[in-house]
C-alpha cells in the first residue's frame, strides 16, 4: 500500500499535498511570527541591537520588520497571495541574512555562528522559494 496514494484527477499530485503545503506554510511562518512577537516584547533591546548593525532610525526600522514578519506570516498561513507573500519574505530575508549575520566582518570567535546561522538563513530563503515555486495558484474561471 502506498503512504501517499496519488489523486484520480491529478496523475502526479500526492492526494496529501494540500495538507503537506500548508503545514510547509505554517512552520515556515510560525518562524517569521514568533521572531517578530520576540521582538515586540524586547522592544528596547532590539531597537539598541539594530542600532549597533547600523540600521538607520532604529526604531523606525524596528516597527517595519516586526510588520513584515507578523504581518507576511500571517498572509503564509492564510495562503493569501501566496507566491507574492512568499518572495517578498524571502527578500526580506535576504536583507536581514546580509545585515544580520556578517560572518566576513565578525571576529574570529563568532565566524563559525555567524556562518552557522547565515547557512539557516540560506535555507529559510529556499523553503520561501519553494512555497513561491509550488503555491497553489487557483485557475482563473472562462468568463
Amino acid at each position: 500500500m502506498n503512504a501517499f496514494p496519488l489523486t484520480a484527477d491529478s496523475g502526479n499530485r500526492f492526494a496529501y499535498a494540500p495538507a503537506l503545503e500548508f503545514g510547509g506554510r505554517l512552520l515556515m511562518a510560525a518562524l517569521f511570527f514568533i521572531a517578530g512577537i520576540r521582538k515586540v516584547l524586547a522592544w528596547g533591546a532590539t531597537a539598541a541591537a539594530f542600532g549597533k548593525l547600523g540600521l538607520p532610525f532604529p526604531e523606525i526600522t524596528l516597527v517595519g520588520v516586526v510588520i513584515i514578519e507578523i504581518c507576511g506570516a500571517v498572509l503564509l498561513i492564510l495562503g493569501w497571495r501566496t507566491r507574492a507573500v512568499a518572495l517578498a519574505m524571502a527578500l526580506f530575508t535576504i536583507g536581514a541574512g546580509l545585515i544580520g549575520h556578517q560572518f566576513w566582518n565578525a571576529d574570529p570567535a563568532q565566524v563559525n555562528n555567524q556562518v552557522n546561522h547565515f547557512i539557516k538563513v540560506l535555507g529559510i530563503i529556499g523553503g520561501l522559494l519553494h512555497i513561491a515555486a509550488f503555491a497553489q495558484r487557483k485557475p482563473v474561471p472562462n468568463v
